[in-house]
């Protein structure tokens, strides 16, 4: 799970990850993402197979569980990770501003 973990958050599973964070429905239960995996394929952009395996790891990482057949939701792990890599990335910008001075 570790090669998994390390991988997955410099790859598509992040930013499929940081998407469906910015696509949930506020619901009586909680917020969730509520797409079937062909569903979200399709608003994502990609083939249902490639889908497939990113949901497969983000649920393996712990960052994504599935409630019920279409529904989704981000765990607290994934809300974690997507806190400290929007860090990273001011960080990044900041070093990035700095060098054009």
């Amino acid at each position: 799970m570790s090669e998994i973990a390390t991988n997955v958050f410099a790859s598509k599973e992040y930013y499929l990850l940081r998407w469906m964070e910015q696509h949930q429905t506020e619901t009586a239960a909680g917020r969730f993402v509520k797409f079937s995996q062909n569903e979200l394929a399709d608003e994502y952009g990609s083939s249902p197979a490639t889908m497939n395996k990113m949901l497969t790891n983000l649920r393996k990482t712990n960052c994504v569980q599935q409630k019920k057949r279409g529904t989704y939701y981000v765990t607290d792990a994934g809300h974690k990770v997507l806190k400290k890599m929007k860090e990273l990335e001011a960080i990044i910008l900041e070093a990035n501003n700095g060098d054009s001075n």
